[in-house]
């Protein structure tokens, strides 16, 4: 299984110590430069910046090939454009996005979406994570999450 990953959902997931539950979900993680230029830039915490320098050998950082179509509006920004266009050129079996509107525009071309949350889920349902501990590390990050879906959440973290 071949996953395309925004910026988002792998600085979280390194933030919060996650990043290996990745390589165990996917066969094949693609980035677009652009995400690397994102996790590096200097306003990026230092862990991220310190592992997007050396991402590990289960990330492939694959540029879009000339001619394919930049997916999404203007609205949203060059690196989730990348992604998208990079999604849809590879075929990928699912985007890795937070970003509602780039979510959005994955739909609306046809690209499964799954987000920082969706990737916790699935690793508890796998037994790879406690979701309780991975999403209480997840707030006390920067990452937003609405009062809805954090209720979606409450079953599951209970448990």
């Amino acid at each position: 299984m071949t996953a395309v990953s925004d910026t988002s959902p792998l600085n979280y997931l390194i933030l919060i110590g996650c990043i290996d539950l990745l390589p165990a979900l996917y066969e094949r993680v693609l980035v677009h430069d652009e995400v690397v230029a994102e996790l590096t830039h200097a306003d990026a915490p230092p862990a991220v910046r310190g592992w997007a320098i050396a991402p590990p050998p289960w990330v492939r950082v694959t540029p879009v090939e000339t001619g394919v179509q930049q997916l999404g509006s203007a609205s949203l920004h060059r690196g989730e454009r990348a992604c998208l266009a990079l999604a849809s050129q590879t075929a990928a079996d699912v985007l890795l996005l937070d970003d509602y509107r780039a979510r959005q525009a994955a739909k609306e071309q046809g690209i499964r979406v799954t987000g920082t949350l969706g990737v916790l889920c699935v690793a508890a349902d796998m037994g790879l994570v406690d979701l309780r501990d991975a999403v209480t590390r997840l707030r006390s990050t920067s990452f937003h999450m609405s009062a809805e879906l954090l209720r979606s959440l409450e079953s599951r973290l209970r448990g």
